[in-house]
């Protein structure tokens, strides 16, 4: 059986719902902060991640985006009080969404995404056989992979955004510019930032020209 990662912020519930899970999974590993749950996500890589949607000043969802960007594989369940904006931005981004936090659903939903085949995304992620040279908000940046939704670039810090901004991007060598807004970012030791932005919707949709030149570029065999 798979195993799981859960993070939750209030030490009664972590402990209930890992209990919980336990019985339909190979091994359950905790977490009750997001910069604990970014270590452990990258040391137990987990097959699903089960996050509370608000982790004290941080989101789950921006956790959930940064440990797919690792991870293509993580199944993702977000548990939060019904909100519209972020229910919308959680399915947008293939990850189960619960409005009741009780073990039941909780286990219930883990064993849904454990069973789908593959996680869901809006669109695929093309992976580029080489970097394209861009900017990202007049930072120097290489664009590792690209999809209808958005792109992945790679600074050679310091860079600094925090989710949810906007964010313009440059392109030259496919001559474009847009503006998007940054979904995640993180950093390694060696200095390297890595960056999520989405484009809006008026810019992707059906016969768009930024459609057009994702088709165009050539992927990763």
């Amino acid at each position: 059986m798979p195993t799981v990662l859960l993070v939750d912020t209030d030490s009664t519930n972590r402990a209930a719902y890992a209990a919980a899970l336990t019985a339909v999974t190979d091994r359950v590993y905790t977490a009750p902060t997001f910069l604990l749950a970014k270590s452990a996500l990258l040391e137990a890589r987990p097959a699903v991640l089960v996050t509370q949607v608000r982790l004290s000043e941080f989101n789950g969802i921006h956790l959930a985006l940064w440990g797919r960007g690792r991870l293509p594989s993580l199944r993702v369940v977000i548990v939060g009080q019904s909100d519209p904006n972020l229910e919308t931005e959680a399915r947008t981004s293939g990850f189960f969404y619960l409005r009741h936090s009780d073990e039941q659903a909780i286990v219930q939903a883990t064993l849904e995404a454990i069973a789908r085949e593959h996680p869901r995304r809006r669109w695929q992620r093309k992976q580029l056989p080489s970097s394209l040279a861009g900017q990202i908000d007049g930072t120097p940046a290489l664009v590792l992979d690209v999809g209808y939704g958005g792109v992945r670039m790679q600074i050679q810090g310091p860079f600094h955004a925090e989710p949810d901004t906007r964010l313009p991007l440059n392109i030259p060598a496919l001559g474009f510019d847009v503006e998007t807004t940054c979904r995640w970012i993180t950093s390694d030791e060696s200095g390297s930032y890595s960056c999520g932005v989405s484009l809006a919707d008026a810019d992707v949709h059906a016969g768009s020209r930024w459609r057009a030149l994702v088709d165009a570029l050539p992927a990763t065999l």
